[in-house]
């Protein structure tokens, strides 16, 4: 004879759609943590938290769907959410060397040394040239 299943097998399935806890569903199925995991390994051939995940599905597909529709009919907050989440938007931008880390500069003194001297000789020059003396 076949044993009775200890917890309604379409009951968890919907139960998932929450993300609880293993803990969260052995207690509201009033089942031990091993029996959840037992029945999900037995009846699905995945573990629990395989189990989870796979029925969030339709509850991530459900949100998504919610905050887009939100967003599309003038929500500005959950248009900005949306954008920022599902599309990658960001506010700001930062810019990166070709391996992802740090632009390196490099300076060149001698360069800036002889930009400075020709800047200082030029408005020598120019100063020179407004008290009247060369």
């Amino acid at each position: 004879m076949a044993k009775k299943m200890p917890v309604n097998l379409a009951d968890l399935e919907r139960f998932m759609r929450i993300k609880p806890s293993l803990a969260d569903t052995a207690a509201w199925f009033r089942v031990s943590p091993h029996t959840i995991e037992r029945v999900v390994e037995e009846t699905w051939k995945i573990t629990f938290i395989e189990f989870r995940e796979q029925r969030m599905v339709e509850t991530r597909h459900n949100l998504i769907r919610k905050a887009i529709e939100m967003g599309e009919n003038g929500n500005a907050l959950m248009l900005i959410f949306a954008l920022k989440n599902l599309c990658g938007w960001k506010e700001k931008h930062e810019h990166t060397g070709p391996d992802g880390g740090p632009i390196k500069h490099k300076i060149d003194l001698d360069a800036v040394k002889a930009q400075n001297s020709a800047l200082a000789e030029s408005l020598g020059y120019v100063q020179n040239a407004r008290s009247g003396s060369k």
